[in-house]
């Protein structure tokens, strides 16, 4: 379907317009297949290649008509390819190292897939194939170029969509019973207010990540001013000045509906995020047989944190719960889709926690903490480098990570630096030897 698609609009792609197809022997065909073959498979055919496709151009004949139905089962057989439709990683022996490492040409697929969820542009499929992806100076250089195309955008809500759960926003089931405001366009504007936020925090205004913890810009629509509680009069997004009851991307619809359970808010789901998402700290799983969250009895009238805190009273469950839960108290103004709140069920809502033993008044404490604590870059530069890489990070890539994390921080937290940290790190230009290690 999609190669009859493009022969259909062969007049409108370049690759395809200068080939009338009125015979055989016509050199364009060649020409045709090395460079849509080129931009298909990510890297040139070689002569053999050529020539098979070509076969199959011209096996029912040089007429026309039998030449562009030729053509069509030619790009078909392309887009049907294993080179197509895999990212094939072989390697090379580095001259300076004896290391395996990834190809020039390699590094071409993984940096688009990468950085633009795309394949590669021309741009960088010739610095492929001229080897300038081979070592660190020439990936940083097409590293800066990448990130000033449009492309680049929406890397950063990517990046940490996945990191924060916030990409799994399209498949949360929220009880409409109890929640009744939750619906496709209110998840379709938290999606779009993190990425636009991230986006002004890494290419517009570029400075410290880290802003967007306490950041009171944010961009909205209607729709999200609307359930923010605060007026809005145009029709697209635009940028909004926070009001007191939300501080940065921490206390987003996006981040608070995302690490939320489908009927009610979470002191714990929400410290497990702070402990394991934003600080990269581990957590143990679960004893077994543990006890679930108490259901709210007849007669009674408990807030979440009331019947957590019920859950607590149990020492199986107590000594994990007391590394997330307290910081994940300090978010029960918001209920389980991002609403704020003051009480629930008539009862004031306490939003005292901590971290690390030391109190927190509520989550504007929280976030001014998270903007300071190392922790946080670090993670960050984690986050980033398991993305780039397809894998978390193993316990030989540590040293890996700590170099990226250091550069990231020396150079202000910048988004760019920490892209380019990566990319330029061992763990991204190296391969894994049989033995799984760097």
């Amino acid at each position: 379907d999609v190669a009859t698609g493009l022969i259909a609009r062969q007049a409108e792609i370049p690759a395809l317009a200068g080939c009338v197809l009125a015979a055989a022997n016509d050199p364009c065909i060649d020409d045709v297949l090395r460079t849509t073959g080129r931009r298909l498979w990510r890297r040139p055919l070689t002569t053999d290649e050529v020539a098979r496709y070509r076969a199959i151009v011209t096996a029912d004949g040089g007429t026309p008509d039998k030449l562009r139905t030729g053509m069509t089962f030619a790009l078909a057989g392309l887009l049907s390819s294993p080179h197509f439709l895999y990212i094939v990683s072989i390697g090379e022996k580095d001259p300076a190292t004896d290391a395996r490492r990834y190809t020039s040409l390699e590094q071409a697929s993984r940096l688009a897939y990468w950085l633009w969820d795309s394949t590669p542009d021309e741009a960088l499929l010739e610095a492929g194939h001229a080897g300038k992806l081979a070592d660190a100076p020439g990936i940083e250089a097409e590293v800066r170029r990448m990130l000033d195309r449009p492309r680049a955008r929406h890397l950063p809500a990517r990046y940490l969509g996945e990191a924060w759960n916030v990409s799994k926003l399209d498949l949360e089931d929220k009880n409409p019973a109890v929640f009744k405001a939750w619906n496709a366009p209110l998840v379709a504007a938290y999606k779009e207010e993190m990425a636009r936020v991230l986006a002004h925090l890494a290419y517009d205004q570029p400075g410290d990540l880290r802003e967007m913890f306490v950041s009171k810009r944010t961009f909205a629509n209607k729709e999200l001013a609307s359930f923010y509680g605060f007026p809005f009069a145009g029709a697209e997004f635009g940028a909004v000045t926070l009001g007191q009851e939300r501080w940065g991307l921490l206390t987003s619809g996006a981040v608070i509906a995302a690490n939320s359970p489908s009927d009610r808010s979470s002191p714990t789901h929400r410290g497990v995020f702070v402990v394991e998402r934003l600080l990269c700290e581990e957590i143990p799983p679960p004893p077994p047989n543990v006890e679930p969250f108490p259901a709210q009895m007849p007669g009674q009238n408990l807030t979440t944190r009331e019947r957590l805190d019920l859950h607590r009273e149990d020492p199986v469950c107590a000594g994990c719960h007391a590394v997330f839960d307290p910081a994940g108290y300090t978010f029960e103004s918001y209920d389980g889709i991002g609403a704020f709140r003051s009480s629930e069920g008539g009862r004031p809502i306490v939003t005292t926690g901590e971290l690390d033993g030391e109190p927190l008044a509520d989550v504007a404490a929280l976030a001014a903490r998270l903007r300071q604590d190392p922790r946080t870059g670090a993670c960050l530069a984690e986050r980033l480098y398991a993305l780039a890489v397809g894998h978390e990070p193993t316990p030989g890539e540590e040293g890996v990570v700590e170099l990226v994390a250091d550069r990231f921080a020396a150079g202000g937290h910048a988004f760019r630096t920490l892209v380019t940290a990566v990319a330029t790190s061992p763990g991204f230009r190296f391969m894994a030897d049989e033995g799984g290690s760097r």
